[in-house]
């Protein structure tokens, strides 16, 4: 499954913000219902810290709807912690809540 990350959201963040942000992508997009083949688009995030390494992103959810097309698949909320078991990114994934857009969707706040 593939994720991609909005680069131009008009905010940096660290390297390791944006590790947080990508742990999230898979288990969102497993919560949204995608397929592997359905590569999730991270947009509209923050990321926060909440100290002692752990981070809280939020943010919109899109899917890939064609040649420069997206679709808005929802919100989410994804809170992860150090793991230095998870020796790719080295986070865990400790809360993740996801709001379908057809749920009624504005972003989630903090």
């Amino acid at each position: 499954m593939a994720l991609a990350l909005c680069a131009g959201c008009g905010h940096s963040i660290s390297d390791r913000e944006r590790v947080a942000v990508a742990k999230c992508g898979l288990p969102a997009s497993e919560k949204f219902g995608l397929t592997a083949d359905q590569p999730v688009l991270l947009n509209g995030y923050a990321v926060r810290s909440l100290g002692g390494g752990r981070y809280r992103v939020t943010g919109v959810g899109n899917r890939d709807a064609g040649p420069g097309g997206s679709a808005e698949i929802g919100t989410f909320i994804c809170e992860v912690a150090p793991d230095p078991t998870d020796k790719l990114r080295g986070f865990k994934v400790t809360s993740l809540v996801v709001k379908p857009a057809s749920a009624g969707g504005s972003a989630p706040g903090p």
